[in-house]
């Protein structure tokens, strides 16, 4: 997993190791500039007024937990699943009361692609956010970019971006 993760922020581990000494591991990953910071730029966490029924989909418990407090604080009612397969399952039971759906790329059971896909079978103009720590151009060669009412946001995210993606993508719907 963490191989993973470092090869697509076009890295790469370089390990080295002694006889009773022990072994190092390096991660080298690629910085990128930094963006100047202008008040333009200031996003606060003002109140959305949202409302609403959100599926979010993630596997790691300390995001999901985040999330789904974020967007309830922001008047949203939050469905959380832990996997792919609970949240096809949450989906199949509240589908006519969700307007928006959160889905995590990487999760055991059922993939948040495969969620995409079934969750379009049925509703295919329900706007969905996918989540991951892969890159907007990594997500594009995956087949997982932008279109057909869906919207990918790249980990980690500012709960700002979070709140004006999660309402712009609803009032668009």
């Amino acid at each position: 997993m963490v191989y993973s993760i470092i090869q697509a922020h076009k890295g790469f581990i370089q390990a080295n190791s002694e006889k009773n000494v022990g072994s190092t591991f390096q991660f080298i990953i690629p910085t990128i500039p930094e963006k100047p910071v202008s008040s333009d730029d200031d996003e606060s966490l003002e109140q959305v007024d949202g409302c609403g029924t959100i599926l979010v989909a993630e596997d790691e418990e300390m995001i999901l937990s985040m999330v789904k407090t974020a967007l309830e604080l922001q008047g949203y009612r939050v469905l959380a699943a832990r996997d792919g397969k609970e949240a096809l399952e949450i989906f199949e039971k509240e589908k006519d009361n969700i307007g928006l759906a959160f889905v995590d790329h990487t999760m055991p059971k059922v993939s948040g692609r495969e969620v995409i896909i079934n969750i379009q079978k049925t509703k295919p103009q329900l706007p969905i956010i996918l989540t991951s720590g892969y890159t907007d151009q990594d997500a594009e060669s995956l087949g997982i970019g932008s279109g057909n009412h869906t919207a990918f946001m790249s980990k980690p995210y500012p709960l700002p971006q979070l709140f004006k993606m999660v309402k712009q993508m609803i009032e668009e719907s």
